[in-house]
């Protein structure tokens, strides 16, 4: 499944560098998981950095801080998909989708 949204993710980041209309809105996403492994921590913070777009900043605990370079690139976390498929392999009660809190790193210009 994680193989199927690097090659979008990849053509999404191209297009937001290369095409003005395009432009990114980097932020941050700040949202809590259900899953007490370690292990299933480390693979979540693992999969959402092989996504091109995102990158694991931080995790205490079970709250996770990602850098996105749109807000578009959470949408697999913000509908829980990837905690989802995770708690399936570690056999756990899957997450609900997360409350997410997104804050961009610069503030929205006008148009001239």
């Amino acid at each position: 499944w994680l193989l199927t949204r690097i090659p979008p993710a990849a053509i999404d980041v191209a297009a937001r560098i290369l095409a003005p209309a395009r432009a990114p809105r980097p932020g941050v996403v700040r949202f809590r998981t259900g899953l007490h492994s370690p292990a299933a921590r480390t693979l979540l913070a693992n999969s959402i950095t092989l996504v091109p777009g995102t990158m694991t900043l931080s995790v205490e605990g079970g709250e996770f801080v990602v850098h996105a370079l749109h807000p578009r690139a959470t949408v697999d976390l913000a509908d829980g998909e990837f905690q989802q498929r995770i708690a399936r392999v570690f056999r756990v009660e899957p997450d609900s989708s997360p409350e997410m809190r997104w804050d961009p790193l610069h503030e929205a210009q006008e148009e001239p």
